[in-house]
């Protein structure tokens, strides 16, 4: 009809922003605000702030520690691990940090699996630096591991030097990457 193919106030380019998706859309299919709590792990069909763009749910995550052990890091796997699967998302452990996830040593991992690990020290992971991680093939292979496993975000649990891989993991990859600070060193 003519009327609907005049565009309202409301819905110019310069009201919307220069997201052609958004300036497109009806208000019906505009996406709501993301709420704050959500966390890495969102339902589907919520909003990116930044964007305003909707966002899938992520359906399988990875967890890894990495560098020096230090306390905490296995509440924070039991964390991710319990927050997954209250959602419905499948999660793998990472065996050995970066080097690790390098040689494709992943396993799943369930509530159970992380239950009666809070008292322990270390990580029931198992940690490891990694040189390999930091050349442009040792990241690639490690981005083919997550890519063979679809996994669609990662959490790192780890300190500066862990927080730098994943920064750069994030650069060169469609894998979205998390970081849970874990260490005893004060950087």
């Amino acid at each position: 009809t003519p009327s609907s193919s005049t565009a309202s106030p409301s819905s110019s380019n310069a009201s919307s922003g220069s997201n052609p998706a958004f300036r497109s859309a009806s208000m019906a299919q505009r996406c709501t605000v993301m709420p704050r709590r959500a966390g890495p792990l969102i339902a589907a069909g919520t909003c990116d702030r930044s964007t305003n763009e909707k966002v899938t749910a992520m359906q399988r995550i990875a967890v890894l520690t990495s560098g020096g052990d230090s306390p905490g890091m296995n509440a924070a796997i039991r964390a991710v691990v319990r927050s997954a699967d209250a959602r419905g998302v499948d999660v793998l452990g990472v065996e050995r940090g970066f080097e690790g996830l390098i040689a494709g040593r992943l396993a799943p991992l369930s509530a159970r699996d992380v239950s009666g690990v809070l008292h322990l020290g270390g990580t029931m992971l198992g940690s490891a630096r990694s040189e390999e991680f930091r050349t442009p093939e040792g990241r690639a292979e490690a981005i083919a591991h997550l890519d063979d496993h679809q996994i669609d975000g990662l959490v790192v649990i780890g300190g500066d030097g862990s927080f730098k891989g994943a920064d750069a993991l994030a650069d060169e990859s469609d894998v979205h990457v998390i970081g849970v600070p874990g260490t005893i060193d004060n950087d």
